[in-house]
């Protein structure tokens, strides 16, 4: 007879409210259309777990200071801390003082810093709170809300909506609910950028912070539920899958031009209409899942793979080309991470990686259930396949991993999955 394992969760999610005195920001934000969270899900089986989720483009600079303060409160390993964030476009950046350019621009940031900083306690204080014995369950299903985003254009391949390039439209969901049966967390993860509403102005000439689409299928997942759920958004690869429908848009004309194409105060509706897609989803999945108690603890997986550099243009030099010369530079480590709950496996990286590498993965890994999530304890720009440097794709022209980093990368994580299985008495 198999052995059960007490876990315990508890979840948080508190909204960032941005202070009226950051606008305009330095990026040129106007305004809130609906303000972004933080997300807080704490698990304890033996060893314990903390994964916080912020609804925001990108955290850097802050991670270890977030870390610290999540280790304290938990009194728990900060390595096994994950600070997160859904690479939510339309959001402000979160700048240290060495990127701003003008001290009305630091104070700002300061602000807004400070705004993020008290939305995570407060997250991290319901989810102390919350915390209680809990069973655990896993599932997937299919969501059609995401596209392949390199297209061919007549002056080199960019961004648009691609119908025939890989996609891979897998929604997991991990549960985790009380002992009565009532839920406490939804962790659902997709693969694509939360980015309908990226550069998207009103007719007004507003450009507004949001949580995107990502925001509404967590929203909509928490009010069908209720009971307190928290519903968090873990964004899975969005290198090369984008969501199928854009506020802010290009597409090919017959001679292979480039043509913009802008929805307005449209786009909130094309924000609303993918999110409850993806939510409805999340929420037939979440119908299917028989939660358990676990048969084995929590464990933690943390290594590194060192690859090839390559330097990074300007940004303003990034743009469709039929040439294109990469210049090498040192080598870069990044991290990879795992942690085991039951049978279920959520691996977490920082690049963004592409569509087949994650299929690749997902293939060779001896897990059955396996969530690839990225973005965990910071961003490390693109992680393109072999050829799509050779088509000098966006993603190739702003990666810091030189060509053939994805394959090396890929072998190696399949490598250490396969470690992590027999370590875990497989």
């Amino acid at each position: 007879m198999n052995r059960h394992y007490t876990l315990y969760a508890g979840s948080g999610r508190q909204e960032i409210s941005f202070p009226q005195e950051i606008f305009p920001t330095w990026e040129g934000y106007t305004g809130v259309h609906d303000n972004p969270s933080v997300e807080v899900i704490y698990i304890e089986c033996e060893e314990k777990f903390c994964l916080v989720n912020f609804e925001l483009v990108s955290l850097n600079a802050q991670i270890p200071s977030y870390k610290a303060i999540v280790s304290s409160l938990f009194d728990m390993p900060e390595e096994n801390c994950w600070i997160c964030v859904s690479h939510v476009l339309p959001t402000p950046h979160a700048w240290d003082t060495e990127h701003t350019k003008t001290k009305e621009d630091e104070h700002k940031n300061a602000v807004m810093l400070t705004a993020i900083e008290k939305a995570l306690v407060t997250a991290i204080t319901q989810a102390k709170v919350s915390k209680t014995e809990a069973l655990f369950g896993f599932g997937v299903g299919q969501c059609y809300g995401n596209i392949n985003r390199n297209v061919k254009t007549a002056d080199g391949w960019w961004l648009g909506e691609n119908e025939e390039g890989p996609v891979d439209r897998t929604v997991s969901v991990f549960r985790f609910e009380r002992m009565d049966g009532t839920p406490i967390a939804i962790l659902f993860n997709y693969n694509a950028q939360a980015s309908v509403l990226d550069d998207v102005y009103t007719l007004n000439n507003e450009r507004l912070i949001s949580s995107d689409f990502i925001g509404v299928a967590g929203r909509f997942v928490e009010n069908e539920l209720g009971n307190g759920v928290v519903a968090a958004y873990l964004l899975g690869i969005g290198g090369d899958l984008a969501p199928a429908a854009k506020g802010y848009r290009s597409i090919v004309g017959k001679d292979g031009k480039r043509i913009i194409k802008e929805a307005r105060d449209n786009a909130y509706m094309l924000a609303e209409m993918l999110g409850e897609r993806l939510g409805q989803e999340v929420l037939r999945i979440d119908e299917r899942i028989s939660c358990a108690p676990l048969d084995g603890p929590l464990k933690l997986m943390h290594r590194a793979v060192t690859l090839k550099g390559q330097v990074i243009p300007p940004t303003e030099t990034i743009i469709p080309r039929n040439e294109y010369r990469y210049i090498p530079a040192e080598d870069v480590t990044t991290p990879v991470e795992a942690v085991s709950i039951g049978d279920a496996v959520l691996l977490g990286i920082k690049p963004e990686m592409c569509c087949r590498s994650l299929q690749y993965i997902k293939e060779k890994s001896p897990f059955m259930k396996l969530a690839v999530m990225t973005f965990v304890n910071g961003g490390a720009k693109y992680m393109p396949e072999s050829d799509m440097y050779d088509m000098i794709t966006f993603q190739a022209m702003n990666s810091r991993f030189a060509k053939g980093s994805a394959e090396i990368f890929r072998d190696q994580v399949v490598h250490m999955l396969e470690e992590f299985y027999i370590s875990l008495g497989n």
